[in-house]
């Protein structure tokens, strides 16, 4: 039964840099995690991570680094980015955020955020990073 818990940075941030060596991505800096993450499991299996953003000087809110275990079934992965999205959306609806926002070329999670009920707004967009 898939289940979520809170990100741990003690007990989860090795897996995660186990998921993104796997996903052929760059490993995070802990710096960048905020508090509110969430670790999504089957069992003992971990099979995805996400977060949220929130900005404390307006109603926006951002989920974003969202990653799942290369090791999963498309099932698993689909169930798993699905649990964590309402999750997440659903904290920042009860903590008053109107304006929930995210970024993907993925077109399987993007289908799975506008089941959630987000809409798309731009298209072709090149995302910046500062990176010091």
């Amino acid at each position: 039964m898939i289940e979520i818990r809170p990100f741990s940075k003690i007990t989860d941030f090795d897996d995660l840099n186990e998921f993104t060596d796997g996903q052929g991505f760059p490993r995070f800096d802990p710096r960048i995690l905020p508090t509110i993450g969430v670790c999504v499991y089957d069992d003992n299996k971990k099979l995805c991570f996400a977060w949220l953003y929130l900005e404390s000087s307006t109603v926006f809110a951002i989920i974003e680094w969202t990653i799942t275990n290369p090791e999963n079934t498309p099932k698993e992965s689909y169930k798993s980015l699905q649990v964590a999205v309402k999750h997440l959306t659903g904290i920042a609806l009860k903590l008053g955020y109107i304006r929930i926002m995210t970024s993907s070329n993925n077109k399987g999670l993007i289908r799975i955020y506008e089941k959630a009920g987000f809409i798309q707004t731009d298209e072709k967009v090149t995302q910046l990073l500062y990176k010091e």
